[in-house]
């Protein structure tokens, strides 16, 4: 049985993120243009954070870290899906 290359790429994501080292994410420097730059969160700051508290089941954690991620993790996962799927439209 042949494995889509889709399905392959979304396990290495999925997985690369949740053996993420924990200091890396929370105790490091910020990857943020926008803190970097101006020296203040913008509205997604939070949001790489938020993911990997999710991925690791720490939801209180996650919606502490940035309330759109119950809006942005779900609609990520939809369109990711539907890619994966290759969903055409007519």
């Amino acid at each position: 049985m042949k494995v889509p290359l889709k399905i392959v790429i979304t396990a290495a994501l999925l997985c690369g993120l949740y053996f993420f080292p924990y200091d890396i994410i929370f105790n490091g420097k910020s990857f943020c243009l926008y803190k970097n730059l101006f020296g203040f969160e913008c509205p997604g700051c939070g949001i790489t954070r938020a993911a990997w508290l999710l991925i690791h089941l720490k939801f209180s954690g996650a919606f502490a870290m940035n309330k759109l991620i119950i809006i942005v993790f779900p609609l990520a996962a939809f369109l990711y899906g539907r890619w994966i799927i290759g969903t055409k439209r007519a």
